[in-house]
C-alpha cells in the first residue's frame, strides 16, 4: 500500500515560492489568552469565543470584511497561546493571536480566497499548509506566531496529484520533525503524504478506493497514552460511518469503523485528553453525535450531545477536551458552545455565545 515516490517527482513535487513575509501590529486588538475557539463571522470578521464558568462569549477580533463570512480557519495551540489562521479576500495569510489580534502573515496573493488550510504544533514548531490550485499545496514553516518576528522561510510548493482541488485535508506534525498531510483522494481512498525532515517525500493509501468522496472533511488528533506520535484520522465513509485510522502504524493501518449517522461530507472535530479520544458531528438530525474511542483505540458508545435540529447536518464544528468535552458549532444563526462532561454521557449543556446572524449554514470553527 505504501510506496516512494519516483525520482523523477523529486525536482518537480517541491519547489520555493519566495513571498515577502511582513508582520503588521495594528490590524485588530489583541483577544484574551483564554480564547477557545475561532471562527469567521458574517462581516467577515474573525471572531473568538471566550469561556466563562456558565457559557461562553464571543469577541470580534480585528477589521470587518478581512475574509469571506464563514471562511475556512484553521487553530493551533502553542505557547502564547490558541492561535487561528484564515486566508482573507486580498489572498493574505491572516492569524489571530492572542497577544496581537488578527495581523498578516504574506503579503497580498498568497493563497486563493477561502482556501482550506491547516495548522500543527510540535516541539515548538508550527506549519502551515494551504490549499491552493488543482494539484499542489503551499506549505510554510512559521515561528511561534505569538512570539517574536523575524525573517521566516519562504513557503515551498508541494505538488500532491491525488487531492482533489479545493478540498479539506489534514496535518500533523511528530517530534522527529516528520510532517503528515492527509485527504480523502481523487479515487476516494485515504491518502497520506509523508514530508521528512529534509523534505522527501513518501506516500501511502490506506483505504480501499471508493469508500467516502474525494476531498471531504478528515480529522485527526494524537492518540491519548504513552506512545509518541500515534496519530488517529478520522474520515466518514459513504455509508454513513466514521472510520477510525492509526496512519503511524506499523504495517498496513487497518480502518475501524463505528457505527453512526454522519452526512456525506459532514464535518469533524477530533481531540483527545485525559479520559482518551473523541470525534464529533452534526448528524442527519441535526443533532451533535460523539463517537469516544479509548486510549487502545477501541470505540467506546457513542451519545447525542444536543437534541436534535441544533446546527445543520454536517456544518462546522470544533472541539476540545482538556477536561470536559466542549464543542463550538452554530445554532442557526447564532453561535453556541456545548458542555458535556468528559466522553459524556450526553446530553450536554447549550449556549449561546453571540446575536443572532453572527454564522451561517457553511461557516467553519476551529479550536
Amino acid at each position: 500500500m505504501g510506496k516512494t515516490w519516483p525520482r523523477r517527482w523529486s525536482a518537480a513535487v517541491v519547489a520555493v515560492l519566495c513571498l515577502l513575509v511582513g508582520l503588521s501590529s495594528n490590524s485588530g486588538a489583541a483577544v484574551p489568552s483564554a480564547a477557545s475557539a475561532y471562527f469567521v463571522d458574517q462581516n467577515g470578521t474573525v471572531t473568538a469565543f471566550v469561556d466563562s464558568d456558565n457559557g461562553a462569549t464571543t469577541i470580534p477580533v480585528g477589521s470587518q470584511k478581512i475574509a469571506p463570512p464563514g471562511a475556512p480557519i484553521t487553530a493551533v495551540r502553542t505557547a502564547g497561546g490558541l492561535s487561528a489562521f484564515t486566508v482573507g479576500n486580498d489572498g493574505t495569510v491572516l492569524k489571530t493571536c492572542p497577544t496581537q489580534g488578527t495581523v498578516p502573515v504574506t503579503d497580498p496573493g498568497a493563497a486563493p480566497r477561502g482556501a482550506k488550510l491547516v495548522a500543527a504544533a510540535a516541539d515548538g514548531k508550527l506549519r502551515l499548509a494551504i490549499g491552493g490550485q488543482p494539484g499542489f499545496t503551499l506549505f510554510m514553516e512559521v515561528i511561534d506566531p505569538c512570539g517574536t518576528t523575524g525573517p521566516k522561510p519562504p513557503p515551498a510548493k508541494i505538488i500532491v496529484p491525488w487531492a482533489p482541488p479545493g478540498g479539506d485535508f489534514a496535518m500533523a506534525t511528530l517530534t522527529d520533525g516528520r510532517t503528515m498531510l492527509a485527504a480523502i483522494d481523487v479515487d476516494g481512498a485515504l491518502h497520506v503524504l509523508w514530508v521528512s525532515p529534509t523534505g522527501a517525500l513518501s506516500d501511502a493509501v490506506l483505504s480501499a478506493t471508493g469508500v467516502a468522496t474525494p476531498g471531504e472533511p478528515i480529522a485527526v488528533t494524537p492518540k491519548s497514552d504513552a506512545t509518541p506520535d500515534t496519530l488517529l484520522l478520522f474520515y466518514t465513509g459513504l455509508d454513513g460511518r466514521v472510520y477510525e485510522v492509526r496512519p503511524a502504524a506499523p504495517g498496513t493501518p487497518v480502518p475501524h469503523p463505528a457505527a453512526g449517522d454522519a452526512p456525506a461530507g459532514a464535518r469533524l472535530a477530533a481531540a483527545t485528553g485525559p479520559a482518551g479520544n473523541f470525534v464529533a458531528y452534526v448528524s442527519k438530525s441535526g443533532a451533535v453525535t460523539v463517537l469516544p474511542s479509548d486510549p487502545t483505540g477501541g470505540w467506546q458508545p457513542g451519545f447525542q450531545a444536543t437534541a436534535t435540529g441544533i446546527a445543520p447536518a454536517g456544518a462546522g464544528i470544533a472541539g476540545t477536551a482538556a477536561f470536559d468535552d466542549d464543542f463550538y458549532c452554530g445554532n442557526g444563526p447564532r453561535p453556541v458552545k456545548i458542555k458535556v462532561g468528559p466522553h459524556g454521557p450526553g446530553p450536554g449543556a447549550v449556549w449561546p455565545a453571540g446575536p443572532p446572524n453572527m454564522v451561517g449554514p457553511t461557516t467553519e470553527f476551529a479550536a
